[in-house]
């Protein structure tokens, strides 16, 4: 979601009038938007609330792959499509939309912003590959996230792409203050965790960062957070994307397995260690990390030395650089 807001943002400031647009899987079911608007309130009501306040306008729900072509024709100058793994098979498969297949032959701007396909190996088989690359060559600018997708979309695809910035990266820090004074919780003095996947080896990791650091350990979403169920779903809700952002902004330290739990480290510029995460795609953390030089602070299984603190000064002016580089991309591209 904040992927969306990033870009969002970012168009506006380029002179944009941005659309999110709702692209719903079919197999959801045509009554999806129904039950969103009446469950999620309940069920998920951090994501609800922060759609609807923070991701606007979003268009009319499209379910299959002609009726986004038909969204597109009405008055669109053209589509930004990423970030994230939306390149990744395993993760969106949405009859063949995120490379534009079946929109090909439309007169708009096709672009592709910080597209990620997670992990390092090409997944797609002979005729999808094919397809890909038909489409992708309809773009007036393909950029992904990592430096190994740049050598897949020439080896695999025929085409060229750049790496650039993940969007929440790219994004003038400033929108985030608005999220900020929303929240409810800080992490002020403390030793702040975000892990998606808990194991033993990264709760020592935690247990020896807050003995190093002597924090306070706060987490962002518990270990035992269980959502089984309706009713567990409602007790048990999401974190809340204010008091997300807040906490890692005011945190002393920050132990993540999260792509973008480090993203938003380097943003806030927070001492922090990334606890590698193969599972939703190695190749995230170490090809961001290794842009900016902070390879040591990445870790599977032993604590890394906290006592090396990052250098911001160094990682900010990269930062500066890769910035314009990202707007320019989109400047030149739309």
């Amino acid at each position: 979601m904040l992927q969306t807001y990033a870009t969002k943002e970012t168009l506006k400031k380029l002179g944009f009038e941005p659309i999110i647009i709702d692209r719903i899987p079919e197999a959801f079911g045509r009554n999806y938007p129904l039950h969103r608007k009446l469950a999620h309130p309940f069920t998920q009501r951090a994501f609800y609330l922060f759609r609807k306040h923070e991701l606007q306008p979003i268009s009319r729900p499209v379910f299959n792959s002609q009726e986004l072509t038909d969204l597109l024709q009405s008055d669109y100058y053209g589509i930004v499509i990423g970030s994230d793994q939306v390149w990744r098979k395993e993760v969106f498969s949405v009859d063949g939309d995120y490379y534009m297949i079946h929109q090909q032959q439309l007169p708009i701007k096709k672009v592709a912003y910080a597209a990620s396909t997670g992990v390092a190996t090409w997944e797609y088989d002979e005729q999808e590959t094919r397809e890909i690359a038909a489409a992708l060559k309809t773009f007036t600018g393909i950029s992904v996230r990592e430096e190994e997708s740049v050598h897949m979309m020439r080896e695999h695809c025929g085409v060229e792409a750049c790496s650039i910035l993940d969007p929440t990266l790219l994004a003038d820090p400033q929108i985030y203050e608005p999220l900020r004074k929303k929240a409810k919780l800080s992490g002020t003095r403390k030793l702040i965790t975000y892990i998606l996947d808990w194991t033993v080896d990264k709760q020592r990791i935690i247990e020896q960062a807050c003995v190093e650091t002597g924090l306070e350990v706060q987490h962002i979403l518990p270990q035992e957070k269980k959502r089984k169920g309706i009713w567990s779903r409602i007790i048990n809700q999401d974190p809340c994307v204010y008091d997300w952002v807040n906490q890692i902004a005011t945190a002393d330290f920050v132990v993540t397995d999260s792509f973008h739990g480090m993203a938003f480290c380097i943003i806030f510029n927070k001492q922090f260690v990334a606890i590698g995460n193969a599972t939703r795609g190695m190749v995230r953390f170490t090809s961001l990390l290794g842009q900016f030089g902070l390879s040591q602070h990445l870790t599977v299984d032993t604590l890394p030395n906290i006592t090396q603190t990052i250098d911001y000064h160094s990682v900010n002016k990269v930062l500066t650089d890769k910035r314009i580089e990202g707007i320019n991309f989109l400047r030149n591209s739309l």
